[in-house]
C-alpha cells in the first residue's frame, strides 16, 4: 500500500500530478473548494491533474507542477483566483484559460461547456451544490474516466441540459 501525503492539500496535489504524465493543468481554490468540485470530467478529458492554489499567490508545490503545463485552466472568478495568479502564469509563458460565472452554478457550466467543445457531452452529472461535495467525489472518478461533466444544482433545477443520460447524484 503507497501513501499519497504531502505536508499540506497543496503539496498532496502536487505529488499526485507527479503520477502522470500531462501538458496542461487545471488549478483551482484549495480553500474554496465549490468549483474544484466540477472540474473532474475536464481533468479526464484533457488528461490534466487538479492542482490548489491560494486567491492571490500559488504554492511553490504547486508552481513547480505548473512548469510542466503549457496550458492551465483558471477555474473560478478572480476573487477565487486572483488576476495576479493569471498575470504571473502568462509571464511565464503559459496559455491560460478561466472558466468561470456568476457562481458555482454558472461555473460548473462554463466547465461543461468546455468539455461540450473539446469532445462532446455523452452524459450529465448532476449534484446539489450546497450539501453535495461528498456525491460530487463519489461521482468524480466516473465523470473522468467518462470525460463529462459534473454539473452542481440548486438541488432544484439547472439552466444546463442536454438530450443525453442524466443522472442526480445524492439527495436533494
Amino acid at each position: 500500500l503507497n501513501y499519497i501525503e504531502g505536508s499540506d492539500r497543496y503539496e498532496t496535489a502536487s505529488m499526485i500530478a507527479d503520477k502522470m504524465n500531462y501538458d496542461t493543468a487545471i488549478l483551482v481554490n484549495g480553500l474554496s473548494l465549490a468549483d474544484g468540485l466540477s472540474t473532474s470530467g475536464l481533468s479526464g478529458t484533457l488528461n490534466a491533474p487538479i492542482l490548489l492554489t491560494r486567491d492571490s499567490n500559488i504554492p511553490s508545490t504547486t508552481l513547480e507542477k505548473l512548469k510542466a503545463s503549457n496550458t492551465i485552466y483558471l477555474v473560478g472568478g478572480e476573487t477565487v483566483i486572483s488576476s495576479k495568479i493569471q498575470n504571473q502564469l502568462i509571464n511565464m509563458g503559459k496559455t491560460v484559460k478561466r472558466l468561470s460565472g456568476l457562481n458555482r452554478y454558472d461555473t460548473s457550466i462554463a466547465v461543461a461547456n468546455e468539455i461540450e467543445s473539446i469532445k462532446g457531452v455523452q452524459e450529465i452529472y448532476y449534484v446539489n451544490g450546497i450539501k453535495g461535495e461528498a456525491d460530487a467525489m463519489s461521482v468524480a472518478p466516473v465523470a473522468s474516466s467518462r470525460q463529462n461533466p459534473v454539473i452542481l444544482t440548486n438541488g432544484k433545477s439547472t439552466a444546463y441540459t442536454r438530450n443525453v443520460p442524466s443522472y442526480s447524484i445524492g439527495g436533494i
